[in-house]
């Protein structure tokens, strides 16, 4: 089953995927304070919907559900890129076997280093059992504590409970490349 995902990228990507006829990420635009998430995406990826292309890949990056009911990302919205920089919005269709789909609140865990419950008192309870020891993920990252460390990230798998029906949710979706043969719909816009 194919799905439409919306991907924003800066314009110079989309001028090289033209020519090469596919996008893939670029390791050099991933903040140096996510390498640890991003590395940990990649390996999820690879579980989940098959082996990264290349040694260098990281993620691409692009929403299933932007704002709610609101599928496609608005460009009138700042946030998207820095301001001032020249960007599209690709629309594409892709098999939805070579995506993985994510709640994008929940992923503010995994950038955070923050444990994530099912429930809140499942938060509430792992918060009491790192306090009882003296403990704090947000003071120490990693904790050095090797069992909670793994507690949060186990934790973090949460993130792909995704409710595809639930259209108050922001979903992003992850996928490795994207062919120019999949490209429906390009937006330019400058970023505000």
């Amino acid at each position: 089953m194919t799905v439409t995902l919306w991907t924003i990228q800066d314009y110079t990507q989309w001028i090289n995927m033209q020519k090469t006829g596919f996008l893939y990420g670029n390791p050099d635009f991933v903040d140096e304070d996510f390498v640890e998430p991003y590395r940990w995406m990649i390996e999820q990826m690879e579980i989940r919907i098959g082996t990264k292309p290349s040694f260098n890949s990281v993620p691409l990056w692009a929403w299933y559900r932007w704002e709610g009911k609101k599928k496609r990302p608005d460009l009138r919205r700042s946030d998207h890129l820095p301001p001032g920089t020249k960007g599209v919005r690709i629309e594409f269709l892709i098999d939805d076997s070579l995506v993985l789909l994510s709640d994008f609140m929940n992923w503010h865990c995994v950038l955070n280093y923050c444990y994530l419950g099912e429930t809140y008192e499942d938060w509430e309870h792992f918060e009491k059992k790192l306090e009882k020891e003296g403990l704090s993920c947000c003071l120490e990252k990693p904790l050095p504590h090797a069992g909670y460390h793994q507690e949060i990230v186990k934790s973090w798998e949460h993130i792909f409970n995704v409710d595809i029906s639930d259209e108050e949710s922001y979903i992003q979706a992850t996928f490795w490349e994207l062919s120019l043969k999949n490209v429906v719909n390009v937006k330019e816009f400058i970023a505000r």
